[in-house]
């Protein structure tokens, strides 16, 4: 009795270890993913095809509309790694860091993209209009 008593204390204390560090990771990722998202957001300013599909994706992210996958495939490899790098730190939220939304908004409104980012939702209505015109 005293031996499964013991067994199942170090299984709590590796489960809470475990849990510790995949909550370290999480907050690295979202670190380096606030530099990622950085590196979008100066993508978008230059007005290049890049800096459409950043904001497909980002607003796709930000909404939770379905965006293509083919926005994703034809960034260049730094935009693709950077992308992917915001993904895995988003939705962060952890004592005095947070990672999400709010960040996107923050990071746009300070380059004065706000009001940009936002056409995206008219470009997605057009499309959905039109998949409902096709049927």
């Amino acid at each position: 009795m005293e031996q499964s008593l013991s067994d199942e204390a170090r299984l709590v204390e590796l489960a809470r270890s475990v849990m510790h560090e995949n909550r370290l990771q999480q907050r690295c990722h979202a670190e380096q993913g606030r530099e990622a998202l950085r590196v979008l957001i100066l993508c978008c300013l230059d007005g290049s095809a890049h800096s459409y599909r950043v904001r497909e994706l980002l607003y796709g992210l930000w909404s939770g509309k379905p965006c293509s996958i083919g926005a994703v495939v034809a960034l260049d490899w730094d935009l693709r790694m950077s992308m992917a790098t915001v993904l895995l730190g988003w939705g962060y939220a952890g004592g005095d860091f947070e990672f999400g939304p709010w960040e996107l908004r923050s990071e746009l409104s300070v380059k004065g993209l706000w009001a940009w980012f936002l056409e995206e939702a008219r470009l997605v209505h057009q499309y959905q209009a039109y998949m409902e015109a096709a049927r």
